[in-house]
């Protein structure tokens, strides 16, 4: 605290800043809808890992498992396809999801799925 010349006080507050959101929690927050965050964030941290992503899909037409290989993807790739595909499921009258959300897409899925490939 200080004074000033007509009496005023002040105080000094030191202001931190926030730290930076993670390319995960950037791309979380872009998501419509929200579930499963754990497995998420593995499939994220797998998909944007050197790795990449080697995952199990059910052919309905075949009603055979099938494996499906997704190479290593950029992080800002998927936040982008995310905030894409997010602008497709919210109502731009009421800013709420389209039909309650009936048909919006886990993040989970949008990864194992390899929906950003959509939004390209």
């Amino acid at each position: 605290l200080f004074c000033l010349n007509g009496g005023l006080v002040l105080s000094v507050v030191s202001i931190t800043p926030k730290p930076a959101l993670s390319d995960f929690d950037r791309f979380w927050s872009a998501c419509p809808k929200r579930a499963d965050k754990v497995l998420t964030r593995q499939l994220f941290e797998a998909l944007t890992g050197p790795g990449g992503l080697r995952t199990r899909m059910l052919n309905r037409d075949s009603g055979q498992y099938v494996e499906v290989v997704h190479s290593q993807v950029d992080p800002e790739t998927l936040i982008s396809a995310m905030k894409s595909y997010a602008r497709t499921q919210i109502d731009p009258n009421t800013f709420d999801l389209k039909d309650g959300g009936k048909y919006t897409t886990h993040p989970a899925t949008f990864l194992n799925r390899g929906r950003w490939l959509d939004f390209e």
